[in-house]
């Protein structure tokens, strides 16, 4: 029998479907309204989000890494894509709003959105959705997802849309030395992650002593992280407070936040819903905001539809949660 051009795995077709809906459509980016209006923009949502959270997941699964590795890979998407495709790291007036223009800014690059927007993506557009779809179904986190075919596939998808949003999604003019920079950075960040990967490699150590919190504590403290994260991001700025004084928080509460879910997966009983839970609760901010945002008025764009579509990720993250072992199941 002749062998299948291209195999198409569950898994792979679930991420590259969530990645743009958490990324994007939840946090009312691209609201269901606007793209129910626009059926086609769904198009270049899946091919950035879509490819980029599967690739992330395949180079951390050959590398042999963990989450780190795969942290590490979503900032890499997120350089990318504010630095090449929508160039928000560089452009002044990328906020609209004329009091921010110049605020955290220094030596031509907006320092405060550069670093929220990098962390946004590596948590939100990358990792929690490869830890949602790979925690929340029975498919192999040992297992391959994308075969050779696959790869060219995803890849090509993926700069395709790269050049695409090089050409047109954003009419300001990065400068040379700009994109040198940015290509610069992506390459630091792909070494640190191979490091990253080759260390975690060697992790052997638990703490069997201690027992890890229970999910619902870890859904709360993940919601409040990002809330906090959010608050100091967008709110501080608001309230004039340093744009280094935000910085300096932006990246203490994200160490911070690194090195307690690190201990924490080190713990006895650590399973597939404690990760579920980290994940799901970092989502469930843009839940409540989906909320906020339907009685909100936005001449920009419409937001009917969050509140129902927050209501419904709900369910269907309890429902996925709910269908999950408590412990790690050996793999075959």
């Amino acid at each position: 029998m002749r062998k299948k051009w291209l195999r198409v795995r569950p898994g792979a077709v679930t991420l590259f479907l969530v990645a743009p809906f958490l990324a994007e459509v939840l946090p009312g980016v691209n609201p269901p309204a606007e793209l129910l209006r626009q059926p086609w923009a769904v198009v270049p949502l899946v091919m950035l989000y879509g490819s980029a959270a599967l690739l992330a997941r395949e180079v951390t699964l050959r590398w042999k890494g963990g989450y780190g590795t795969l942290l590490l890979l979503g900032a890499v998407h997120g350089v990318m894509e504010e630095g090449l495709l929508v160039r928000s790291f560089f452009d002044p007036a990328w906020l609209r709003r004329p009091e921010l223009m110049h605020y955290g800014r220094w030596m031509g690059v907006n320092v405060l959105w550069a670093l929220h927007l990098t962390l946004y993506h590596a948590v939100f557009s990358i990792a929690v959705p490869v830890t949602l779809v790979q925690q929340g179904r029975s498919w192999s986190q040992a297992q391959p997802w994308l075969g050779r075919q696959g790869w060219w596939l995803v890849g090509g998808l993926y700069l395709l849309r790269l050049a695409l949003g090089w050409v047109g999604d954003s009419s300001y003019r990065a400068s040379g030395l700009q994109v040198i920079g940015t290509f610069a950075v992506v390459v630091f960040l792909l070494f640190l992650a191979r490091r990253q990967a080759v260390h975690e490699r060697g992790q052997v150590d638990k703490d069997v002593v201690r027992q890890a919190p229970p999910p619902w504590k870890l859904s709360l403290w993940a919601l409040g992280v990002s809330g906090l994260f959010f608050l100091i991001s967008w709110g501080f700025p608001l309230w004039r407070v340093p744009a280094w004084m935000v910085v300096f928080l932006v990246v203490a509460l994200a160490v911070g936040a690194l090195v307690q879910m690190r201990a924490w997966g080190r713990r006895g009983g650590w399973g597939p819903r404690h990760r579920f839970a980290l994940a799901a609760g970092g989502v469930s901010f843009f839940i409540l905001l989906a909320w906020v945002q339907e009685w909100r008025p936005d001449p920009a764009a419409s937001r009917q539809g969050m509140a129902a579509l927050g209501f419904l990720t709900a369910l269907t993250l309890l429902w996925v949660y709910h269908r999950l072992p408590p412990q790690e199941l050996t793999e075959r």
